[in-house]
């Protein structure tokens, strides 16, 4: 289910005989795992070198639903920080290697 994390949402959400999982609207990844013990877990979802990544944030009570937000939303700006930075270095790396290819073939 997609809706904004709030404490009381997330207070609400009622523990089934698996996980159940609350998503946020405003933050991509963003929910709430709620475990059948009834411990409510933030989390974070999201796609890195071809495969689903979880992250966990913390556990509801030790942390509002505002900190854990505001962790997902910096854990998801580095993680396109990185992408970002991969890309241009490997942009950098293949430069040079196009051109001894060419100079080997002249020489």
């Amino acid at each position: 289910m997609k809706m904004r994390l709030t404490k009381t949402a997330v207070e609400a959400i009622v523990p089934g005989p698996r996980d159940v999982y609350a998503w946020d609207e405003a933050v991509p990844g963003f929910g709430c795992k709620v475990m059948p013990n009834a411990r409510h877990v933030y989390v974070l979802k999201y796609r890195a070198n071809g495969g689903q990544r979880w992250l966990t944030l913390g556990r509801h009570g030790e942390i509002t639903t505002e900190q854990a937000r505001i962790k997902a939303e910096n854990a998801l700006r580095r993680r396109r920080a990185a992408v970002s930075d991969v890309r241009s270095v490997s942009k950098i790396h293949a430069a040079p290697a196009a051109r001894v290819r060419e100079f080997k073939a002249f020489g």
